[in-house]
């Protein structure tokens, strides 16, 4: 039945570097915002140094969605995102955000409801 539709996604990366100290700050990873962790303000997340984001050196976000069209040109989307920019050792805390949302076709807008749900901290 096309009304219903099942999505997922997955980015991963890595820096390789000899020094990842000499990797330029806007080259390191971040994550969050509309295209990564919803629920999360764009690029806030990545490991934290004295409190300052310092950029990741590995990237790993998934995401996976149902929608279902109710109305031609209307669809309702339950959604989650799991995920962090991390440290090469993965101490950075993995972050969940879990939303609803309307998207809407030949409309220049959508709306949506994210919580940012829970934080997983690595062993």
């Amino acid at each position: 039945d096309k009304k219903h539709q099942v999505l997922g996604s997955a980015n991963a990366g890595y820096i390789w570097a000899d020094d990842f100290y000499d990797v330029p700050y806007k080259l390191r990873f971040f994550a969050g915002g509309d295209q990564s962790i919803r629920g999360y303000d764009y690029e806030s997340l990545s490991p934290l140094d004295k409190g300052y984001l310092t950029g990741g050196q590995v990237l790993a976000v998934g995401s996976a969605e149902y929608n279902y069209e109710f109305k031609p040109g209307f669809r309702g989307a339950f959604f989650t995102d799991v995920g962090n920019a991390y440290d090469k050792d993965f101490d950075t805390e993995t972050k969940v955000g879990v939303g609803v949302g309307i998207i809407t076709r030949g409309i220049a807008a959508s709306f949506t409801v994210v919580e940012s749900l829970l934080e997983i901290t690595s062993p």
